[in-house]
């Protein structure tokens, strides 16, 4: 699969639903949002584009242009540090590498992550994370207590 920049954050922006995982914390900060923050483009500016070093060099980056190239059985992971705004997309393997870091310490447990999101086939997956019991259980109420196996205590979904 193909993706542009600008069809990648897409993806990634799509809003989420309060009963998410992630619902009450990030989406809808729009795509122009992301591209800023990787670009520092600001319209009003007079240089658009430059190459010199410390400057910005990104401002003029393509973001139609489809050349993220992603295999058939690999997986886009979005993290997104709610409190600097910092956020990194990285390819994995597969989705079972997603979900292995999102049971580890570094994942859903992470009190930093305002928005852990996962781009699968051309979609966004929606996490759900439930007790073994089956109820619903929101970001808040997992980095509130520090659980030591994470994996017995919650199941993962993504749908």
């Amino acid at each position: 699969m193909l993706y542009s920049i600008q069809e990648l954050f897409k993806l990634i922006d799509q809003h989420k639903s309060s009963d998410e995982f992630y619902g009450k914390f990030t989406g809808g900060l729009g795509t122009d949002y992301y591209i800023n923050r990787i670009t520092r483009f600001n319209p009003e500016e007079n240089r658009i584009i430059c190459g010199f070093g410390e400057e910005i060099p990104l401002s003029g980056l393509d973001i139609e242009k489809k050349s993220i190239s992603i295999k058939e059985n690999e997986a886009i992971l979005f993290l997104y540090n709610l409190h600097n705004e910092d956020f990194m997309i990285d390819r994995q393997r597969s989705i079972n590498d997603i979900l292995e870091f999102m049971y580890s310490t570094g994942g859903i447990q992470n009190e930093f992550w305002g928005d852990i999101g996962i781009i699968y086939k051309n979609q966004r997956k929606k996490c759900y994370v439930r007790t073994q019991s089956g109820n619903l259980v929101m970001k808040d109420d997992i980095t509130k207590t520090k659980i030591t196996d994470i994996k017995s205590a919650y199941r993962i979904e993504l749908v």
